[in-house]
C-alpha cells in the first residue's frame, strides 16, 4: 500500500485491498470532492474497466451515500486514513486525532480550561475525561503524591482523586491561614496585655 501527493491533491492512498480480495483500490482527496475508483481483479482473465465514484465533501459528511463510502474506505484502507479524510473533508484536525497524541496536548493546558474543552463533543469529552490525562494532569499539578493515592484513583479514577486531593490541599492551606491569624491575634492580645500591666506598675 502506498500514497502520494500531487500538486492537484490534497491526498492519495492506493493498494489492494485486504485479503482474500486482489482489488485495487485508490482514494483521492481534492478540493471540495473525493475521488474513489476500483479495479475489480477476476482471476478468470475477465477484462473489467475501473469503476469511479466522485462525491462532494458535504455529501461525503451528509448524506447515506458518503456514510457508505466511508465505510468502503474504512474496510480498504483502515480507521486511521478514514479519520485522515473526514479532518480534511471537515477542515478539523482535533476531533480526528488518535486520543494519545490529544492526551499529550491537553496535558498542557489547564484544568479549568479541559474541563471547558470537554464541552465541546463527544470524542474531545471522551479524552478530556480519560484516565490517561487525568493522571498526566495529577501528576503535573501536585508536587507531592500522597501514598494512597494510586489506590484511590483504582477505586474512583484519576479524575476524582484529583478533586478529592485538590480539595485536602486547599484545606490544610486555609488551616494554616487560620492559625497564623490566631497566632497573630494572641500575639496582638498579648502585647495588649503587656502594655497595660506596664500603664498600671508605672
Amino acid at each position: 500500500m502506498k500514497t502520494s501527493k500531487r500538486a492537484s491533491s490534497i491526498f492519495e492512498i492506493s493498494g489492494i485491498g485486504q485479503a482474500p480480495s486482489k482489488d485495487f483500490f485508490s482514494l483521492t482527496v481534492v478540493n471540495n470532492s473525493i475521488i474513489w475508483r476500483t479495479w475489480r481483479i477476476s482471476l478468470r482473465n475477465e477484462k473489467t474497466s475501473p469503476s469511479e465514484t466522485v462525491q462532494s465533501w458535504q455529501e461525503f459528511t451528509d448524506t447515506s451515500n458518503g456514510v457508505r463510502l466511508q465505510g468502503e474506505i474504512r474496510r480498504v484502507f483502515g480507521n486511521d486514513i478514514l479519520s485522515r479524510v473526514n479532518s480534511l473533508v471537515s477542515q478539523c484536525w482535533l476531533t480526528y486525532m488518535k486520543s494519545d497524541i490529544l492526551v499529550e496536548i491537553f496535558v498542557w493546558l489547564d484544568v479549568l480550561d479541559v474541563v471547558r474543552l470537554a464541552q465541546v463533543c463527544r470524542a474531545i469529552h471522551k479524552v478530556c475525561s480519560s484516565e490517561a490525562l487525568w493522571r498526566r494532569l495529577f501528576l503535573k499539578n501536585f508536587s507531592v503524591i500522597p501514598t494512597n493515592i494510586p489506590s484511590l484513583a483504582q477505586d474512583v479514577g484519576w479524575k476524582e482523586a484529583f478533586r478529592l486531593n485538590r480539595q485536602k490541599v486547599y484545606t490544610v492551606k486555609n488551616l494554616k491561614k487560620v492559625k497564623i491569624q490566631d497566632i497573630g491575634e494572641q500575639l496582638d492580645e498579648t502585647y495588649d496585655r503587656s502594655k497595660k500591666m506596664e500603664l498600671v506598675t508605672a
